[in-house]
């Protein structure tokens, strides 16, 4: 397993740097023996044309990660993507999202779409320059990239269901904190955050779909840390309150006729926390990103246990388990069937180094395909 951390530093390294921490455990292992680990580099060192804007990671699906081109670590395959046209709407932020399965197509899409920017007290017009109108619109235009064609064309997507007009106001002071950047691709449909509800777009049947977030989350006491991801049996939505232990995971239960989301783990991790025997040396945590860490080990020695959750890190995507970081840094993984709890060890940064966004990433031994003109090859 490898923990996929956007990581905050000062001068010299750019604020959008990316490295990546890897851990691997005799629970959280899914690794092919054909490549070695020192094989996968996180740091994406061997790619020699980024786009100047598009320098830092901004999305993962499968084995494969989003930078502005298309990189897999794990064979060292990576293609540089053209620029799409760009629309600037206010109150609303461009995303660009992948998709990609290789048990179905050696192709990927990227999908390049407004998202709802976060919002304050008092903002809760979707769309600030003409009040009470609906978001999406139907249809619903979406730029995408498709690796099979190699260029961006205009997809439209009709909508299902209803579409909000406004913000819940009592959503607002909840995600004030808040980025859409989280997406989930499961069984030919995308799903994507957009902070106050989710977008499910349909590849096969170019549909849209608006899904509401759990029904509780309105009620929760204070600033919230969400997570959408994937795991054993589809998408999955966990949030803890914000320097508070209560953390719930939500499992989105979907039929041909029917939606709803269902509570998979509600509990209160404090009497765990403050008794649980931590393994201080269990478990090391190894960085390559912008900012060289020359491979450093993460795992410190401490004398004091944690006391609250800090983060969601992400879902493990073949069982139930949702890895979280905890105060002092540490990582633990929460089994929800069985509510196992194991300690990841350490992930403390150096100096002014801290993470602000991740995801879990499985390694993908297949070499997706272009058709105009071979991808750039294995170094």
């Amino acid at each position: 397993m490898a923990c996929c951390a956007r990581t905050s530093c000062r001068s010299p390294w750019p604020a959008s740097s990316w490295s990546t921490a890897s851990l691997t455990t005799s629970t959280c292992r899914r690794r092919s023996s054909r490549v070695p680990p020192s094989w996968i580099q996180g740091n994406l060192g061997y790619v020699d044309d980024v786009h100047d804007s598009w320098s830092h990671m901004t999305g993962h699906c499968n084995g494969l990660l989003l930078w502005g081109g298309v990189a897999n670590p794990a064979t060292r395959q990576w293609v540089s993507l053209p620029r799409p046209d760009r629309i600037r709407i206010k109150g609303f932020i461009e995303r660009d999202w992948l998709a990609f399965d290789p048990t179905v197509s050696p192709h990927f899409e990227v999908f390049f779409m407004h998202c709802v920017s976060r919002r304050y007290e008092n903002q809760a017009e979707l769309v600030p320059a003409n009040p009470n109108s609906e978001w999406p619109p139907s249809p619903y235009i979406i730029s995408a990239f498709s690796s099979e064609t190699w260029r961006w064309e205009q997809r439209s997507f009709v909508r299902e269901g209803t579409v909000p007009r406004s913000i819940d106001p009592k959503l607002l002071p909840l995600m004030k904190d808040v980025f859409s950047r989280h997406a989930v691709y499961w069984r030919g449909r995308l799903y994507v955050y957009n902070i106050f509800f989710i977008i499910r777009l349909d590849l096969e049947d170019n549909k849209y779909r608006v899904i509401q977030l759990p029904p509780t989350i309105n009620e929760a006491p204070g600033d919230i840390l969400p997570h959408l991801g994937k795991s054993e049996k589809g998408v999955y939505y966990g949030f803890a309150h914000s320097n508070w232990c209560n953390f719930q995971v939500w499992f989105l239960n979907e039929s041909i006729d029917h939606i709803e989301w269902m509570l998979k783990l509600e509990i209160d991790l404090k009497p765990l926390l403050e008794n649980f025997p931590w393994e201080y040396s269990h478990g090391s945590w190894f960085v390559q990103g912008v900012r060289d860490y020359d491979d450093e080990t993460l795992d410190e020695e401490k004398t004091f246990s944690p006391n609250y959750i800090t983060s969601i890190l992400g879902f493990y995507p073949y069982k139930e388990i949702i890895f979280l970081r905890t105060s002092h840094m540490r990582a633990m993984a929460y089994h929800l069937s069985s509510s196992k709890v194991e300690d990841l060890g350490c992930l403390s940064l150096a100096g002014d180094d801290s993470i602000k966004a991740s995801f879990v990433y499985t390694p993908c031994f297949f070499f997706f395909e272009k058709e105009d003109e071979p991808p750039a090859s294995a170094s």
